[in-house]
């Protein structure tokens, strides 16, 4: 039921990933440069968290720009 979005919400946050005008804006922040393998854990715990929220929840809302918020803000922890 929810594997298309969660499918798109990856597939943007990979993107968001490879696109230097994200990685240049929040390098400052980041400070150091993650490696592919946590970027992948990264995104991976995002989407579970995505798929938790949206089956134990069932609300309506965008949970498509909150995942995206959750991946920018992790990576300024």
């Amino acid at each position: 039921k929810n594997v298309p979005v969660l499918k798109a919400v990856k597939n943007k946050l990979e993107q968001m990933n490879s696109c230097t005008l994200f990685v240049n804006t929040f390098s400052s922040d980041i400070c150091t440069t993650l490696s592919d393998t946590d970027t992948e854990q990264k995104i991976q715990k995002v989407i579970t968290g995505m798929a938790v929220k949206m089956r134990s929840q069932n609300q309506r809302g965008c949970y498509y720009i909150e995942a995206i918020n959750e991946f920018i803000a992790s990576g300024a922890n």
